[in-house]
């Protein structure tokens, strides 16, 4: 790593991206947070919500007028003492030791012997990769297992029968492992001390917040040394990150699909085609990984990230119990393809397979020897950074061709479930006189869609971000030449379509929250009966809910007032956001433009329309009327008629609350957004602020031009509290609004009077030129 020299005292001065600009991925600090405490509970959530004790999804769910806390609870696996029973210190001890003949075999057998990329300290680690042939032997083992006790193995049955006690085990490794690493990371040795084991610092996990750095992994590549005088296995190293990250939980995932392809047999005698092809497509998943162990090496994983809770908890827990969920529905729910099905499902895979192998194959081989006959042929552009990128072949098509195969394989996982969901009924064998459970789907037939067809949603989302992630750093690490490299191969994942941008994704944030507030004003039996639901009221005449009250206080003191709070807010943004000098003018112009149209559009929609605004007037012209204790009275403003006693009466009312919840706070998040974008120091700490400040000599600071004082980077954080802050309660009001008040035409029509407004500003210029220089953009 190169060093910029202060010319005052001659000492080694980090550059300031180097010492703060680190940048926030994964929402930053409240996102690490949500992640480390929302996916356990959604992990054990799935175990316990699509079951084999009631069915999948629990019948509770498709109730929700009687669903309660203990009625649930009946109809899963929920141990009966509760967290104790889930915890427990049998399946933590059996998991533990399924790690540690993991480990043992790691160490006992021969493996290869690989080098690793090279490291900001100059040396490359060592690592040796045999999980392969470890593989093979606990698979072997099990094998032997089964041959002599059939569908009673102890194994088979302890992971049916335990199942939510060793995902809880795992999911306590997963996080004593990223304490661990978090805590010792605090010994890597600093600058100019002897580093003899070439450890350091992930720069995206050491931002000095402890949430974020324990979430994001704060060592790069921890590991452990086993001491020389051990016999057959001393002098050894157990590189943490790489053993977690292909054995215990890839070899996991196969282990669990066996046990549940076991279970189907021994509750119904036969094996059926789905759950054969959903086994077999995930364990050649798995061995295509294992048998190209040394490939890990170069991925974001390896050489970024370093071994934090998101790798820890995402190997050993989130792996293998949500990629397993469709072997798990299908151990119950026994699903028959047929011939076609099988062709179709088939086809799938093998189509997915082709593009990720040999995709993966071409980019290896040319990396190792371009010369290799098999890849001689392909067109490539040389880069500054001293290597080449392809610009034919697989690489030609789209710039992370591999994610698409590995996509579509995810299609082939989900489909053998077919329109899934079923319910379990307990009836009287007539042979046995026994009770046994006969799934059903009935009312629950499409409902287990969503546990089955999740791993589609959550693989995409994982691939787009993943994708993201890559094209920050090729852009960082090739600069102009990754630009160039761009208007070559113009696609990203999909050849031919561009992916969606995550600023476009974030207006379909609107349309959840409000169909998710509608599903419960509807189904709920607390809002059911409220006056807000029917379709000739708008509000409760008999408060049920604070919220369901329009004098409670975030309405009256924030939604009343929500545009004042969103232009301070939006002025606090504008004026602590350092913007190069250059084009400080143009960009705070373009800004105020954005502001003025999306001010305008609030003013016309709620305010004033040469009159009475747009929603009194389309409420009024779909026949709508004031209605006053005398009768009816002929106005045409909401203002009006609650001046002469009165209430609105039929008539479409669009819902202005929704209206400026949701054009206020997208549009405050699209300015935060630009900012951010706009911004050279957008990710600066105060304390790096002050760091840098006091480390650069006066001429260096001059050179950095708009790096900002410590007072100012305060000043940035806290009006981006204030932003937030709007934000939050804009969203909390949004759904609350949904909840309680207006039909869900009134709502939706009001989001889709607002979305069209934050389009028109934010995405239509990208293809208006005039407007495009008018009011800026993403870019």
């Amino acid at each position: 790593m190169t060093h910029k020299r202060s010319k005052s005292d001659g000492e080694a001065v980090p550059r300031p991206e180097e010492t703060a600009a680190h940048g926030y991925d994964f929402g930053g600090p409240i996102g690490a947070f949500a992640i480390v405490f929302g996916l356990p509970v959604l992990t054990l959530a799935s175990i316990f919500l699509c079951n084999d004790v009631s069915g999948c999804p629990a019948p509770a769910l498709l109730e929700p007028r009687t669903l309660t806390l203990a009625k649930l609870k009946e109809q899963t696996p929920w141990p009966e003492n509760g967290l104790t029973g889930l915890f427990e210190v049998e399946a933590l001890v059996w998991t533990l030791a399924y790690y540690g003949l993991s480990l043992a075999l790691y160490l006992l057998l021969p493996g290869v012997q690989c080098e690793g990329t090279l490291l900001r300290t100059g040396g490359r680690h060592q690592y040796k990769f045999n999980s392969s042939h470890s593989a093979l032997i606990i698979l072997a083992g099990l094998g032997v297992g089964t041959y002599l006790y059939g569908t009673e193995f102890v194994v088979w049955q302890y992971i049916w029968d335990k199942l939510p006690q060793i995902a809880a085990a795992n999911l306590v490794i997963a996080t004593v492992m990223a304490l661990a690493t978090y805590l010792g990371s605090f010994t890597v040795p600093g600058p100019g001390e002897a580093n003899p084991g070439h450890r350091e610092l992930a720069q995206g996990g050491n931002s000095g917040n402890v949430i974020y750095d324990f979430f994001i992994g704060r060592e790069l590549n921890p590991r452990v040394g086993i001491p020389a005088w051990l016999p057959l296995i001393g002098g050894q190293v157990i590189d943490i990150k790489t053993f977690m990250e292909i054995r215990p939980g890839l070899l996991g995932w196969v282990i669990l699909d066996l046990a549940f392809v076991v279970r189907q047999y021994h509750t119904y005698g036969f094996l059926s085609d789905s759950i054969l092809l959903v086994t077999g497509f995930q364990a050649l998943y798995v061995f295509d990984c294992l048998y190209m162990e040394p490939a890990i090496l170069t991925t974001m994983d390896i050489t970024v990230d370093g071994f934090g809770f998101m790798l820890s908890f995402g190997d050993v827990a989130w792996v293998p119990f949500i990629y397993s969920l469709q072997a798990r529905y299908l151990a119950s729910y026994p699903l028959h393809l047929g011939l076609a099905g099988i062709a179709g499902v088939l086809a799938i895979q093998a189509l997915g397979l082709y593009i990720f192998r040999s995709s993966n194959n071409e980019k290896n081989r040319f990396r190792t020897n371009p010369k290799d006959p098999r890849v001689a042929h392909l067109r490539s552009m040389q880069t500054a950074a001293g290597t080449r990128l392809i610009t034919s072949g697989w690489w030609g098509r789209a710039r992370h061709i591999n994610y698409f195969g590995d996509w579509i394989m995810s299609f082939s996982y989900s489909l053998p479930t077919g329109i899934a969901g079923f319910i379990q009924h307990r009836q009287l064998d007539p042979v046995t006189g026994s009770i046994i459970l006969v799934p059903e789907q009935g009312a629950a037939r499409g409902w287990g869609m969503i546990f089955t067809y999740f791993y589609i949603l959550y693989f995409g989302v994982l691939l787009v971000h993943r994708e993201l992630r890559d094209e920050e750093k090729c852009r960082r690490k090739y600069g102009k030449d990754w630009d160039a490299y761009c208007k070559i191969v113009r696609w990203k994942i999909i050849p031919g379509l561009p992916p969606p941008r995550p600023t476009g994704l974030l207006l379909l944030l609107y349309p959840l929250i409000l169909l998710l507030g509608t599903l419960f004003s509807v189904l709920s039996p607390v809002a059911v009966p409220a006056p807000g639901t029917h379709p000739d009221q708008r509000a409760f005449l008999h408060q049920v809910n604070y919220f369901a009250g329009k004098r409670n206080v975030f309405n009256v003191y924030f939604v009343k007032l929500g545009w004042l709070w969103t232009t301070l807010a939006f002025t606090a943004l504008l004026l602590t956001s350092p913007s190069p000098a250059a084009s400080k003018s143009r960009l705070y112009t373009q800004a105020a433009v954005r502001y003025g149209i999306v001010t305008l559009s609030w003013i016309l929609t709620t305010q004033w329309l040469f009159g009475p605004p747009l929603i009194d007037r389309s409420f009024t012209i779909t026949g709508g009327h004031c209605e006053v204790p005398t009768g009816t009275v002929s106005v045409l403003s909401s203002a009006a008629c609650k001046a002469a006693g009165g209430r609105w009466h039929g008539g479409h009312d669009v819902s202005g609350h929704i209206f400026m919840l949701t054009l206020a706070s997208a549009f405050l998040l699209y300015e935060l957004y630009i900012a951010d974008t706009h911004s050279d120091h957008a990710s600066v700490t105060p304390a790096a602020a002050a760091k840098v400040a006091h480390e650069l000599s006066d001429d260096e600071r001059r050179d950095l031009g708009g790096w900002e004082s410590e007072t100012a980077a305060k000043l940035r954080i806290y009006a981006r509290y204030l932003v937030w802050a709007v934000i939050g309660l804009a969203l909390w009001m949004f759904m609350m609004t949904a909840i309680w008040f207006h039909t869900w035409q009134e709502k939706f029509s009001a989001l889709l009077l607002a979305e069209a407004t934050i389009w028109s500003v934010y995405f239509l210029p990208d293809w208006v030129p005039v407007l495009r220089s008018l009011v800026g953009g993403f870019d």
